[in-house]
């Protein structure tokens, strides 16, 4: 009869540390979900911001566009102007 006590109590310490084991392994998935969670947040707002970084690039790129074809037309008018007033001047 002993051996079959000494057997349970066996048995028993090996289910308490397999019971103790597992808890252990959920906790350890928790964490872990809860740190996936966080980084995927986190993934979702770098995306965000880089997403709002190119819109915000691309408008920067068709404002120079834009400013660099006014140079110009101010440039050809600047030089036009000039030409005038160098061929009035002789005129006169």
């Amino acid at each position: 009869m002993s051996t079959y006590i000494a057997l349970f109590w066996i048995s028993w310490d090996r289910l308490q540390t397999a019971e103790t084991e597992v808890q252990q392994l959920q906790d350890a998935l928790e964490q872990m979900s809860a740190q996936k969670a966080a980084l995927e947040r986190d993934l979702a707002s770098v995306q965000s911001d880089n997403a709002n970084l190119r819109a915000n690039g691309e408008a920067i790129a068709a404002e120079k566009w834009e400013l660099a074809n006014a140079n110009a037309d101010l440039q050809n008018r600047l030089q036009t102007f000039s030409y005038m007033q160098v061929r009035t001047f002789f005129d006169l």
